[in-house]
């Protein structure tokens, strides 16, 4: 029994932690044409060091952003970048 109540105690700090921060997700495409921009850039302006780079679909995943409103901005090579909040 007192196994089981500190293994609980030893995992309940890491719950609490787990929910401070949260996950920007989207898409980036080519506005004309729909296709996905596979490769291109997205980062988080008020957070340093988050970002992501787009996969073969154009969806991309940042994690551990703090709560909050953000600036994220989205770059490809040949197209103008694109800031959104």
């Amino acid at each position: 029994m007192r196994t089981v109540v500190l293994m609980l105690l030893l995992l309940l700090p890491a719950v609490v932690c787990a929910q401070e921060f949260g996950t920007i997700r989207g898409k980036m495409t080519d506005r004309e044409t729909g296709e996905p921009l596979i490769g291109a850039n997205v980062i988080v302006y008020s957070t340093p060091n988050r970002g992501a780079a787009t996969d073969v679909n154009g969806a991309y995943v940042i994690l551990n952003v703090p709560p909050g409103r953000h600036k994220v901005t989205g770059s490809y090579i040949g197209y103008k970048a694109r800031t959104i909040e």
